[in-house]
């Protein structure tokens, strides 16, 4: 199943695009959230299929890891 990840900047706009290629929708987080490790310039990743917005992972905020410290 063709996938597009749209990876937001702090602002939520997004910054840049991908194709991915996954078997499904968990398979497609996963991968997103693998990616958006391997990227500083993005806080956040917007997974699509179609028109359908499957889901959105993000990076935890500099206060939410503050607060868990």
């Amino acid at each position: 199943v063709a996938y597009r990840f749209y990876y937001l900047n702090e602002r939520d706009h997004i910054i840049d695009a991908q194709w991915v290629f996954c078997p499904g929708d968990a398979v497609a987080m996963a991968r997103a959230a693998g990616q958006l490790l391997m990227r500083s310039d993005s806080r956040g990743i917007e997974i699509w299929q179609g028109p359908r917005r499957v889901d959105a992972v993000a990076k935890p905020s500099a206060v939410s890891q503050r607060k868990a410290a």
